[in-house]
């Protein structure tokens, strides 16, 4: 006969699952961050880049050129 407690080996499993639903939402939540960080670093290099363009006297409007 087995003596032990499903109630107990259910509350096991939830606590169990939780435990894995936390750690993918965690996971989650860093991979988004990360996401974003490289969007604004992409951001920051595109204006920086257009900053050097209009600070060196060069401005590119249609592949032209116009100082």
């Amino acid at each position: 006969m087995d003596d032990s407690d499903p109630e107990i080996e259910l509350d096991s499993d939830f606590k169990q699952i939780v435990t894995m639903l936390r750690h993918i939402k965690d996971k989650a939540h860093k991979d988004g961050q990360k996401k974003t960080e490289q969007a604004i670093s992409r951001f920051q290099e595109s204006v920086t880049g257009w900053e050097l363009g209009v600070t060196s006297g060069m401005l590119f409007v249609n592949d032209q050129v116009h100082f």
